[in-house]
Protein backbone atom coordinates (compact mmCIF):
# COMPACT_ATOMS: atom_id res chain seq x y z
CA UNK A 1 0.00 0.00 0.00
CA UNK A 2 1.50 3.32 -1.12
CA UNK A 3 1.04 6.02 1.52
CA UNK A 4 1.47 9.74 2.17
CA UNK A 5 2.22 11.12 5.63
CA UNK A 6 0.93 14.24 7.33
CA UNK A 7 1.12 15.70 10.83
CA UNK A 8 -1.61 16.76 13.22
CA UNK A 9 -1.07 17.71 16.86
CA UNK A 10 2.55 16.47 16.68
CA UNK A 11 1.45 12.99 15.55
CA UNK A 12 2.33 11.57 12.14
CA UNK A 13 -0.33 9.67 10.21
CA UNK A 14 -0.13 7.62 6.99
CA UNK A 15 -2.85 7.90 4.34
CA UNK A 16 -3.38 5.25 1.70
CA UNK A 17 -3.08 6.50 -1.88
CA UNK A 18 -4.83 3.43 -3.30
CA UNK A 19 -8.06 3.73 -5.29
CA UNK A 20 -10.88 2.94 -2.86
CA UNK A 21 -12.62 -0.40 -3.34
CA UNK A 22 -15.96 0.93 -2.07
CA UNK A 23 -16.25 3.72 -4.67
CA UNK A 24 -18.56 1.78 -6.99
CA UNK A 25 -20.31 -0.36 -4.40
CA UNK A 26 -23.98 0.03 -3.62
CA UNK A 27 -24.49 1.70 -0.20
CA UNK A 28 -25.57 -1.51 1.51
CA UNK A 29 -22.58 -3.40 0.13
CA UNK A 30 -20.20 -0.59 1.07
CA UNK A 31 -21.57 -0.56 4.62
CA UNK A 32 -20.43 -4.17 4.96
CA UNK A 33 -16.89 -3.60 3.72
CA UNK A 34 -14.20 -4.98 6.02
CA UNK A 35 -10.45 -4.69 5.50
CA UNK A 36 -9.63 -8.35 5.95
CA UNK A 37 -5.99 -8.03 7.06
CA UNK A 38 -7.07 -6.04 10.14
CA UNK A 39 -9.56 -8.62 11.46
CA UNK A 40 -8.66 -9.71 14.99
CA UNK A 41 -8.90 -13.51 15.09
CA UNK A 42 -7.38 -15.31 18.09
CA UNK A 43 -4.49 -15.13 20.55
CA UNK A 44 -4.39 -11.36 20.00
CA UNK A 45 -3.40 -11.88 16.36
CA UNK A 46 -4.82 -10.22 13.29
CA UNK A 47 -5.09 -11.77 9.85
CA UNK A 48 -2.01 -9.79 8.81
CA UNK A 49 -0.03 -11.21 11.75
CA UNK A 50 -0.78 -14.79 10.71
CA UNK A 51 0.09 -14.03 7.09
CA UNK A 52 3.40 -12.57 8.30
CA UNK A 53 4.03 -15.76 10.27
CA UNK A 54 3.57 -17.71 7.05
CA UNK A 55 6.18 -15.55 5.29
CA UNK A 56 8.69 -16.31 8.07
CA UNK A 57 7.74 -19.99 7.95
CA UNK A 58 8.29 -20.09 4.18
CA UNK A 59 11.65 -18.27 4.41
CA UNK A 60 12.79 -20.80 7.01
CA UNK A 61 12.16 -23.67 4.64
CA UNK A 62 8.52 -24.51 5.36
CA UNK A 63 7.01 -26.67 2.61
CA UNK A 64 3.31 -25.92 2.95
CA UNK A 65 1.71 -23.56 0.46
CA UNK A 66 0.09 -20.44 1.87
CA UNK A 67 -3.50 -21.75 1.70
CA UNK A 68 -2.44 -25.07 3.24
CA UNK A 69 -0.63 -23.26 6.05
CA UNK A 70 -3.57 -20.98 6.79
CA UNK A 71 -6.02 -23.91 6.75
CA UNK A 72 -3.74 -25.76 9.18
CA UNK A 73 -3.70 -22.77 11.55
CA UNK A 74 -7.49 -22.47 11.33
CA UNK A 75 -8.08 -26.16 12.01
CA UNK A 76 -5.75 -26.11 15.03
CA UNK A 77 -7.75 -23.28 16.57
CA UNK A 78 -11.22 -24.45 15.53
CA UNK A 79 -11.24 -28.13 14.51
CA UNK A 80 -13.08 -28.80 11.27
CA UNK A 81 -12.83 -25.20 10.02
CA UNK A 82 -10.86 -23.92 7.04
CA UNK A 83 -9.23 -20.50 6.92
CA UNK A 84 -11.89 -19.12 4.58
CA UNK A 85 -14.66 -20.38 6.84
CA UNK A 86 -13.15 -18.63 9.86
CA UNK A 87 -12.73 -15.38 7.91
CA UNK A 88 -16.32 -15.51 6.64
CA UNK A 89 -17.64 -16.39 10.09
CA UNK A 90 -15.69 -13.51 11.66
CA UNK A 91 -17.07 -11.06 9.12
CA UNK A 92 -20.65 -12.23 9.63
CA UNK A 93 -20.32 -11.80 13.40
CA UNK A 94 -18.94 -8.30 12.86
CA UNK A 95 -21.85 -7.45 10.58
CA UNK A 96 -24.33 -8.60 13.24
CA UNK A 97 -22.67 -6.46 15.90
CA UNK A 98 -22.61 -3.45 13.58
CA UNK A 99 -26.25 -3.89 12.57
CA UNK A 100 -27.39 -4.12 16.20
CA UNK A 101 -25.45 -0.99 17.18
CA UNK A 102 -26.69 0.93 14.14
CA UNK A 103 -30.28 -0.06 14.92
CA UNK A 104 -29.84 1.24 18.47
CA UNK A 105 -28.21 4.46 17.28
CA UNK A 106 -24.92 3.73 19.08
CA UNK A 107 -26.42 5.20 22.24
CA UNK A 108 -25.01 3.07 25.05
CA UNK A 109 -21.46 2.69 26.32
CA UNK A 110 -21.60 -0.92 25.22
CA UNK A 111 -22.53 0.26 21.70
CA UNK A 112 -19.56 2.63 21.69
CA UNK A 113 -17.23 -0.12 22.87
CA UNK A 114 -18.50 -2.47 20.18
CA UNK A 115 -18.11 0.27 17.55
CA UNK A 116 -14.51 0.81 18.60
CA UNK A 117 -13.83 -2.93 18.54
CA UNK A 118 -15.24 -3.20 15.02
CA UNK A 119 -13.22 -0.18 13.90
CA UNK A 120 -10.03 -1.71 15.25
CA UNK A 121 -10.83 -4.95 13.43
CA UNK A 122 -11.10 -3.44 9.94
CA UNK A 123 -14.78 -2.47 9.60
CA UNK A 124 -14.61 0.64 7.39
CA UNK A 125 -18.03 2.15 8.18
CA UNK A 126 -17.64 1.43 11.90
CA UNK A 127 -14.36 3.35 11.86
CA UNK A 128 -16.07 6.21 10.02
CA UNK A 129 -18.94 6.33 12.52
CA UNK A 130 -16.46 6.23 15.39
CA UNK A 131 -14.62 9.18 13.89
CA UNK A 132 -17.88 11.13 13.59
CA UNK A 133 -18.64 10.37 17.25
CA UNK A 134 -15.27 11.84 18.24
CA UNK A 135 -15.82 14.89 16.03
CA UNK A 136 -19.03 15.61 17.92
CA UNK A 137 -16.93 15.59 21.08
CA UNK A 138 -14.29 17.82 19.40
CA UNK A 139 -11.75 15.10 20.13
CA UNK A 140 -8.61 14.52 18.05
CA UNK A 141 -9.20 10.80 18.33
CA UNK A 142 -11.40 11.49 15.30
CA UNK A 143 -8.24 11.81 13.21
CA UNK A 144 -7.08 8.25 13.84
CA UNK A 145 -10.56 6.77 13.39
CA UNK A 146 -11.23 8.56 10.09
CA UNK A 147 -7.78 7.71 8.73
CA UNK A 148 -8.43 4.06 9.60
CA UNK A 149 -11.78 4.30 7.80
CA UNK A 150 -10.08 5.72 4.71
CA UNK A 151 -7.29 3.16 4.78
CA UNK A 152 -9.89 0.40 5.09
CA UNK A 153 -11.67 1.72 1.98
CA UNK A 154 -14.27 4.35 3.04
CA UNK A 155 -14.72 6.97 0.27
CA UNK A 156 -16.00 9.81 2.46
CA UNK A 157 -13.68 9.55 5.46
CA UNK A 158 -10.92 11.92 4.30
CA UNK A 159 -13.44 14.46 3.05
CA UNK A 160 -14.93 14.45 6.53
CA UNK A 161 -11.49 14.64 8.12
CA UNK A 162 -10.51 17.57 5.90
CA UNK A 163 -13.43 19.58 7.27
CA UNK A 164 -12.49 18.69 10.84
CA UNK A 165 -8.84 19.68 10.36
CA UNK A 166 -9.91 23.00 8.83
CA UNK A 167 -12.09 23.69 11.88
CA UNK A 168 -9.05 22.92 14.05
CA UNK A 169 -6.87 25.33 12.06
CA UNK A 170 -4.68 22.66 10.44
CA UNK A 171 -5.12 23.89 6.87
CA UNK A 172 -2.08 22.01 5.59
CA UNK A 173 -3.49 18.72 6.85
CA UNK A 174 -6.91 19.70 5.53
CA UNK A 175 -5.74 20.28 1.95
CA UNK A 176 -3.67 17.08 2.03
CA UNK A 177 -6.75 15.11 3.03
CA UNK A 178 -8.91 16.89 0.45
CA UNK A 179 -6.48 16.17 -2.40
CA UNK A 180 -5.95 12.52 -1.43
CA UNK A 181 -9.71 12.08 -1.01
CA UNK A 182 -10.12 13.37 -4.57
CA UNK A 183 -7.29 11.21 -5.90
CA UNK A 184 -8.85 8.13 -4.30
CA UNK A 185 -12.26 8.69 -5.89
CA UNK A 186 -14.26 11.21 -3.83
CA UNK A 187 -16.30 13.21 -6.37
CA UNK A 188 -17.17 16.07 -4.01
CA UNK A 189 -13.47 16.51 -3.14
CA UNK A 190 -12.59 16.64 -6.85
CA UNK A 191 -15.05 19.49 -7.37
CA UNK A 192 -13.71 21.48 -4.41
CA UNK A 193 -10.07 21.69 -5.49
CA UNK A 194 -10.29 23.72 -8.76
CA UNK A 195 -12.10 26.55 -6.98
CA UNK A 196 -9.82 29.49 -6.17
CA UNK A 197 -10.83 29.17 -2.53
CA UNK A 198 -8.88 25.92 -2.30
CA UNK A 199 -5.72 27.98 -2.79
CA UNK A 200 -6.75 30.52 -0.15
CA UNK A 201 -7.53 27.52 2.04
CA UNK A 202 -3.86 26.57 2.35
CA UNK A 203 -2.60 30.16 2.16
CA UNK A 204 -3.96 30.55 5.68
CA UNK A 205 -1.12 28.50 7.15
CA UNK A 206 1.66 28.22 4.54
CA UNK A 207 4.10 30.54 2.84
CA UNK A 208 4.22 30.54 -0.96
CA UNK A 209 7.29 28.29 -1.14
CA UNK A 210 5.74 25.82 1.27
CA UNK A 211 2.60 25.64 -0.85
CA UNK A 212 4.65 24.87 -3.94
CA UNK A 213 6.58 22.16 -2.12
CA UNK A 214 3.42 20.62 -0.68
CA UNK A 215 1.48 20.39 -3.94
CA UNK A 216 4.58 19.23 -5.82
CA UNK A 217 5.02 16.39 -3.32
CA UNK A 218 1.35 15.43 -3.60
CA UNK A 219 1.49 15.55 -7.39
CA UNK A 220 4.57 13.32 -7.39
CA UNK A 221 3.01 10.87 -4.93
CA UNK A 222 0.06 9.93 -7.12
CA UNK A 223 -0.14 9.81 -10.95
CA UNK A 224 -2.51 12.42 -12.45
CA UNK A 225 -3.15 13.92 -9.00
CA UNK A 226 -5.66 16.71 -8.48
CA UNK A 227 -2.78 18.54 -6.77
CA UNK A 228 -1.95 19.72 -10.31
CA UNK A 229 -4.97 22.02 -10.19
CA UNK A 230 -3.31 23.99 -7.39
CA UNK A 231 0.03 23.83 -9.21
CA UNK A 232 -1.68 25.76 -12.00
CA UNK A 233 -2.62 28.48 -9.52
CA UNK A 234 0.90 28.74 -8.10
CA UNK A 235 2.40 29.00 -11.60
CA UNK A 236 -0.14 31.66 -12.56
CA UNK A 237 0.92 33.76 -9.58
CA UNK A 238 4.52 33.57 -10.77
CA UNK A 239 3.52 34.26 -14.38
CA UNK A 240 5.38 31.05 -15.19
CA UNK A 241 4.73 29.81 -18.73
CA UNK A 242 4.97 26.20 -17.52
CA UNK A 243 1.41 26.79 -16.36
CA UNK A 244 0.28 26.14 -19.95
CA UNK A 245 2.08 22.79 -20.05
CA UNK A 246 0.51 21.85 -16.73
CA UNK A 247 -2.95 22.69 -18.04
CA UNK A 248 -2.34 20.59 -21.15
CA UNK A 249 -1.26 17.70 -18.93
CA UNK A 250 -4.48 18.01 -16.93
CA UNK A 251 -6.65 18.16 -20.06
CA UNK A 252 -4.96 15.00 -21.31
CA UNK A 253 -5.75 13.16 -18.04
CA UNK A 254 -7.72 15.25 -15.49
CA UNK A 255 -7.83 12.65 -12.73
CA UNK A 256 -6.37 9.36 -11.65
CA UNK A 257 -7.82 6.70 -13.91
CA UNK A 258 -9.65 3.82 -12.21
CA UNK A 259 -9.67 0.33 -13.61
CA UNK A 260 -11.65 0.13 -16.85
CA UNK A 261 -14.51 -1.81 -15.26
CA UNK A 262 -14.79 0.86 -12.53
CA UNK A 263 -15.27 3.82 -14.86
CA UNK A 264 -18.87 4.99 -14.37
CA UNK A 265 -21.07 7.86 -15.58
CA UNK A 266 -20.12 10.03 -12.61
CA UNK A 267 -16.42 9.69 -13.35
CA UNK A 268 -16.96 10.48 -17.04
CA UNK A 269 -19.05 13.55 -16.17
CA UNK A 270 -16.37 14.86 -13.80
CA UNK A 271 -13.66 14.19 -16.39
CA UNK A 272 -15.59 16.05 -19.10
CA UNK A 273 -16.26 19.03 -16.82
CA UNK A 274 -12.60 19.34 -15.86
CA UNK A 275 -11.41 19.10 -19.45
CA UNK A 276 -13.84 21.84 -20.49
CA UNK A 277 -12.77 24.08 -17.63
CA UNK A 278 -9.05 23.81 -18.20
CA UNK A 279 -9.46 24.17 -21.97
CA UNK A 280 -11.44 27.37 -21.42
CA UNK A 281 -8.83 28.57 -18.92
CA UNK A 282 -5.99 27.95 -21.38
CA UNK A 283 -7.72 30.02 -24.07
CA UNK A 284 -8.36 32.87 -21.61
CA UNK A 285 -4.84 33.15 -20.18
CA UNK A 286 -2.70 32.46 -23.27
CA UNK A 287 -1.99 34.32 -26.52
CA UNK A 288 -1.97 33.05 -30.09
CA UNK A 289 1.53 31.62 -29.63
CA UNK A 290 0.42 29.49 -26.68
CA UNK A 291 2.22 31.55 -24.02
CA UNK A 292 0.82 33.30 -20.98
CA UNK A 293 -0.62 36.72 -21.68
CA UNK A 294 1.93 39.44 -21.04
CA UNK A 295 0.84 41.45 -18.02
CA UNK A 296 2.60 43.35 -15.27
CA UNK A 297 -0.35 42.60 -13.05
CA UNK A 298 -0.25 39.05 -11.68
CA UNK A 299 -3.73 39.56 -10.29
CA UNK A 300 -5.13 39.90 -13.80
CA UNK A 301 -4.30 36.27 -14.64
CA UNK A 302 -5.66 35.06 -11.33
CA UNK A 303 -8.84 37.08 -11.89
CA UNK A 304 -9.32 35.32 -15.23
CA UNK A 305 -8.98 31.98 -13.45
CA UNK A 306 -11.41 33.03 -10.72
CA UNK A 307 -14.08 34.31 -13.10
CA UNK A 308 -14.09 31.08 -15.10
CA UNK A 309 -13.97 28.83 -12.03
CA UNK A 310 -16.88 30.73 -10.47
CA UNK A 311 -19.06 30.04 -13.49
CA UNK A 312 -22.18 28.07 -12.58
CA UNK A 313 -21.65 25.72 -15.49
CA UNK A 314 -18.75 24.05 -13.65
CA UNK A 315 -20.33 23.78 -10.18
CA UNK A 316 -17.02 23.93 -8.34
CA UNK A 317 -17.35 23.96 -4.56
CA UNK A 318 -16.00 27.07 -2.83
CA UNK A 319 -14.29 26.95 0.54
CA UNK A 320 -17.39 28.39 2.18
CA UNK A 321 -19.64 25.87 0.44
CA UNK A 322 -17.22 23.10 1.31
CA UNK A 323 -17.49 23.87 5.01
CA UNK A 324 -21.30 24.15 4.77
CA UNK A 325 -21.49 20.83 2.94
CA UNK A 326 -19.28 19.32 5.60
CA UNK A 327 -21.87 20.35 8.19
CA UNK A 328 -24.90 19.29 6.14
CA UNK A 329 -23.69 15.87 5.06
CA UNK A 330 -21.70 15.08 8.20
CA UNK A 331 -23.54 16.63 11.15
Amino acid sequence: MKTYEFIHADCTYSLSLDWLKTRKMEPQEASRHIYTDKIMLFDGKRVSDIKSEYIRYHKNGGKLRKKEYLDKVANEKIPGYTWDQIINYSKEQMHKIFYNGETNGWLTKKDHWELARLAQSGHAVAAYNLGCQFIKQDDDLAVRALIDAHNYGHVGALYRLSGYLAHKGNFKGAIICLIIAADCGSDIAVMAIPHIEAYKYIWKSLEYGEIEKLVDNLADASPHSTARYIQVMTLLLRKDNRCINKIEDIVNQPMKQPKRNEVDDTYIKRETTLKQFFNELKIAISDDSGKLLCSDNTGELLDLYTNIANSKRYHFVSYKDFMELDTIFNP
